[in-house]
């Protein structure tokens, strides 16, 4: 079967514009779940060599592809995808900090993350949020925007029980409305400096929590609990002997790259817990990157 699909390959391309033709694009997907191995050879070459964006194509022609062909389009298309997240990862870490960092790292994760399934760019999805919320008419406000989101749009928090890497896609989570509580406060983030609001991460331990002030007062969002504002006042006093400690972390800002940690730390895990090893190892490799930055940054720091 698969020679004559080769054979409509090689008839499909021009010798002017080189293009594969759609009908032969769609019969090398529908064979992509073919577990012959000199066929799945051919197939996976062929995907590889395409010169484009294979899940928006998938999308733009409505293609009906099983759970089956999506898992083996996920193996065929990892090396390429694995790629493409390293390059930026290294364009994004070479770059000047600043608040883009953030939805820059988490875009090239979602990116590396939806493997073949086609969703929406993560920057696109923020900005229809954006828009869906200056529409609703409410205040601009930290509050009201953690309103929007949990009683309006009915974002979900997912229970630790359930808990997953697909969790912590910002793609998937935006277009689930259900997510982990770090992913929800990654999307807050974003969503806020878009609306010009005067919102971070906190650095407290294993807290999923935005930082804002207002009248002098620090409160926090608190995304374990669907998004529910606190005091931070509140929070410490239920810390009991901690409270110093637990202080000197509220306080604090968490950086954009700290909170990308943060996350490709959980991923790591996740990967693991899934037993899925490539991506698990490869998470670790992006997270020693961001190490040997930070320590060649505290040496050029130290130096006389």
């Amino acid at each position: 079967m698969f020679s004559r699909v080769r054979q409509g390959l090689n008839n499909s391309m021009s010798p002017l514009s080189h293009e594969v033709s759609d009908v032969t694009i769609e019969a090398l997907l529908s064979l992509s779940d073919d577990e012959t191995s000199l066929v799945r050879a051919a197939v996976t070459r062929e995907i590889n060599g395409l010169n484009i964006d294979i899940p928006a194509f998938i999308h733009s022609r409505h293609l009906a592809l099983s759970e089956t062909h999506y898992q083996a389009l996920e193996q065929i298309l990892w090396e390429r995808n694995h790629a493409h997240l390293m390059q930026i990862w290294r364009e994004w870490i070479d770059g000047e900090e600043g608040s883009w960092q953030l939805e820059r790292a988490m875009s090239a994760l979602s990116h590396f993350q939806n493997g073949a399934r086609y969703r929406p760019a993560l920057s696109m999805l923020l900005d229809d949020t954006a828009d869906a919320f200056a529409a609703h008419g409410a205040a601009a406000t930290c509050p009201e925007l953690s309103r929007f989101l949990f009683e309006v749009l009915g974002y979900t928090v997912m229970p630790e029980m359930d808990a997953n890497s697909g969790g912590m896609n910002l793609a998937r989570v935006m277009e689930m409305r259900h997510g982990l509580p770090m992913a929800l406060s990654c999307i807050f983030l974003l969503l806020g400096g878009r609306l010009n609001l005067k919102v971070s991460g906190c650095r407290w331990p294993g807290s999923s929590y935005a930082r804002f002030s207002e009248n002098d007062v620090l409160y926090m969002v608190d995304f374990h609990n669907n998004g529910a504002v606190v005091t931070a006042e509140e929070l410490l006093s239920l810390q009991g002997p901690s409270r110093k400690a637990a202080e000197a972390a509220i306080t604090l800002e968490m950086s954009p790259i700290m909170l990308v940690k943060r996350i490709v730390n959980e991923l790591v895990m996740y990967y693991r817990r899934e037993e899925n090893p490539r991506n698990s190892i490869f998470m670790l490799d992006l997270l020693r990157m961001l190490d040997r930055k930070e320590r060649l940054g505290a040496l050029e720091n130290a130096a006389p």
